[in-house]
């Protein structure tokens, strides 16, 4: 695996380092000579001495100079009105691309930091000349704008993003406290989302502080989140029924009927009938099935039914519909919710709606006071340490996807747009972004291009075939060094845009892939990128046999086939396909054993080995979590194993398979995820509903 990094030349930051130095240093040594007790009772006075020099004066609450504390910071940046300026950008968060990393003093035991982490107290500051006066208001507790009760199905994504207002204008940090484990959090944009792997309530807090506060004054919001595991038969609604619904069926459900509706179910109902959907009824849909909501559903809902939509299911429309929506479906949008949606699905609805049927003007009314969006070009600025979502890719249009064969688990990011309105500005696209950090570190011959069926695949020096992670995403919340890393087999870039990008393992040519399983094959790949393979496999006589289902993780690095899979003597031909001990996967029967490792060869000669992985990894570590004896469950290796720790020390590590049983699921049959150990056997049963099908795993534990 390869480990790159990128290093600024530190000939041309060295005079800007030692000019914003200067300043800092004068203030820390006037500190020291003043011998100041109570440094959160004293106020710092500057004023301008000479065109280079800055006079530096500490006084009481009353005015009073303390001990006579004079001290002058000489040089360029040295000067008030740089310093001024440097204060006022730092304590009101304006933009300021020449400041420092901070201003600041800390208490107590009279040590004094410059660093943004070791700040507790800020002084007021005055600026004598210009009669203008910099004030610091007291830290207080910020307000939590408030959030309702959350009602999820199992196995669907929680995300919803709080909110808290200080009253002095400080920047907010975020805690959880009690939280479900595997729940991510940013504790800077106050953005949540988990997997409800069970059903039950979940109660906890989040906290909110004002950054930088030597005060423990904080904001509780206690959080609750109902996992409901209902079924339609639940609320009377037989599922079988659902193709012949009418608007006047649909019109006739209860709001609360909604919530056991699943992606599977909406995806039977007749389009006309969405007619009949009301807001009330909408309010109550969840994510996924408002995901599964086609584009043609979609224009029957009635425009005004869009006023019960809220933050916490807004965002759930898959993102060609999203392109769908008009200025009188944003207008009928309650603008609290619109404001308060979490940070990856603003920049979905933003990159997904279309130029043509909305306009800025309305979105800056739309907007939270932090973001804005460029007239001219559609750029969208976002606050540092923002989760990203991008416009979605329309694999509708890919000759394989029409036929049925290959599916994704959640829907990818096209990477010919960008982070505008629409996706489709005038700035560098995501594709862009990332070869160009590759010049900049000197990779130029290394390109990436995204295939039709949405994996990215490089080329020249290094072939690697990849998955972007679409929960990694984010604007990074410092100025960090370009870079390109790599992990266990996971890619990481950081651009020039401050753009993070995390990619996984991949399959190169799904279409190979598809030929190799032959007529009946198909291929369904997983967000962590666990690959779902079905086949029919052939007996000697050339008869089918059993249906067979393989779940895999692809090494990421595409190499030469070995010689051995030549077909003719000079290797301009290839047996093709995915093979496990040299034996194709179309020659292999039912009940073969297979080894721990495979190897999938292309028609042009390269290859890709393959390891077992495991059904959903998302449900398997969620689900196993909410087990009152394990601590964590953590992937190694890229997925091929996973450790899992208990609340007493102990770990042991759990080993996937190739194999799965698979079953079809009636409709509207749901099944919640589970698990089985055998202390005779050393195995863990795991069965996990995927879709419209019920996916049971035998794992080794060791």
């Amino acid at each position: 695996m390869f480990k790159l990094r990128y290093s600024f030349n530190i000939q041309y930051i060295l005079p800007i380092l030692f000019c914003q130095f200067a300043f800092h240093y004068s203030v820390h040594a006037a500190i020291q000579a003043a011998n100041i007790n109570n440094i959160a009772d004293t106020k710092i006075i500057l004023s301008n001495a000479s065109d280079s020099e800055c006079r530096i004066e500490f006084v009481d609450l009353n005015g009073t100079l303390i001990n006579n504390s004079v001290s002058y910071a000489s040089g360029e940046g040295a000067q008030c009105d740089s310093a001024i300026d440097y204060l006022d950008a730092v304590l009101y968060n304006q933009p300021n691309e020449t400041k420092p990393d901070f201003f600041c003093f800390k208490t107590p035991a009279n040590t004094y930091g410059w660093g943004r982490h070791d700040c507790n107290e800020i002084l007021e500051v005055y600026y004598e000349d210009s009669g203008s006066v910099i004030t610091i208001p007291e830290h207080d507790i910020p307000e939590f704008e408030p959030l309702p009760t959350l009602q999820v199905a199992v196995g669907e994504e929680v995300l919803f993003h709080v909110k808290a207002i200080s009253s002095g204008g400080y920047q907010i940090v975020y805690n959880t406290q009690n939280a479900p484990t595997r729940r991510r959090f940013n504790q800077y944009s106050g953005q949540f989302s988990w997997v409800a792997g069970y059903k039950g309530q979940f109660d906890f807090e989040i906290v909110a502080q004002e950054q930088y506060s030597s005060t423990n004054q904080k904001a509780v919001l206690p959080v609750t989140i109902i996992v409901n595991d209902f079924t339609l038969a639940s609320f009377g609604i037989d599922p079988t029924q659902l193709d012949t619904f009418t608007a006047t069926d649909i019109a006739a459900l209860t709001p609360e009927s909604m919530v056991a509706f699943r992606g599977n179910d909406i995806k039977s109902i007749p389009a006309t009938a969405f007619s009949g959907l009301s807001a009330e009824q909408l309010e109550e849909m969840t994510t996924h099935a408002l995901k599964a909501i086609s584009s043609d559903q979609f224009n029957y809902i009635p425009i005004s039914s869009f006023s019960g939509l809220k933050s916490t299911n807004l965002a759930g429309f898959n993102t060609n519909v999203i392109q769908h929506f008009t200025l009188a479906h944003l207008q009928a949008i309650n603008s609290i919710h619109f404001q308060n949606l979490a940070d990856a699905n603003l920049t979905k609805m933003l990159t997904n709606l279309s130029t043509n049927l909305v306009n800025t003007d309305l979105l800056d009314e739309l907007l939270p006071d932090t973001w804005k969006i460029n007239g001219r070009t559609g750029e969208i600025y976002h606050p540092k340490g923002t989760p990203l979502s991008f416009r979605g890719l329309d694999l509708n249009i890919q000759p394989s996807v029409a036929q049925g064969k290959l599916a994704y688990y959640d829907e990818l990011p096209s990477f010919d747009s960008n982070i505008s309105l629409g996706g489709l500005g005038n700035i560098p696209t995501l594709l862009a972004e990332m070869n160009h950090t590759l010049q900049q570190l000197g990779l130029s011959n290394v390109q990436f291009f995204q295939r039709p069926d949405g994996l990215l695949t490089s080329y020249g020096a290094l072939n690697l075939s990849m998955l972007p992670n679409i929960d990694s995403f984010a604007q990074t919340t410092e100025k960090e060094h370009i870079a390109v890393s790599d992990t266990q087999g996971t890619v990481k870039f950081v651009t020039d845009n401050q753009h993070y990008f995390e990619f996984i393992p991949a399959p190169k040519n799904t279409a190979a892939l598809l030929q190799a399983l032959g007529e009946d094959g198909q291929t369904t790949i997983g967000k962590s990128g666990d690959t779902i393979l079905s086949y029919t496999p052939l007996t000697t006589t050339r008869t089918l046999q059993t249906q067979v289902h393989l779940v895999v993780i692809f090494d990421a690095f595409v190499t030469p086939a070995p010689a051995n899979f030549c077909a003719d003597p000079s290797c301009t031909q290839f047996k093709t396909g995915m093979f496990f001990n040299q034996t194709n996967l179309r020659d292999l029967r039912a009940d073969s054993p297979l080894p721990e490792i495979g190897r999938m060869v292309y028609a042009d000669g390269t290859s890709q080995l393959v390891y077992p992985a495991i059904v959903a990894p998302h449900f398997f570590t969620s689900g196993l979590q909410q087990l009152s004896l394990i601590k964590s469950v953590t992937p190694q290796n890229s997925g091929r194993e996973y450790q899992v720790t208990f609340n007493s020390g102990d770990t042991l590590t759990v080993y996937p398979s190739f194999n799965v049983k698979v079953t079809n699921l009636a409709k509207g049959q749901h099944v919640t995820p589970s698990f089985y150990y055998s202390f005779w056997t050393e195995t863990l049963t795991y069965t996990v509903a995927v879709k419209n099908q019920l996916f049971t795993q035998e794992l080794q534990v060791q």
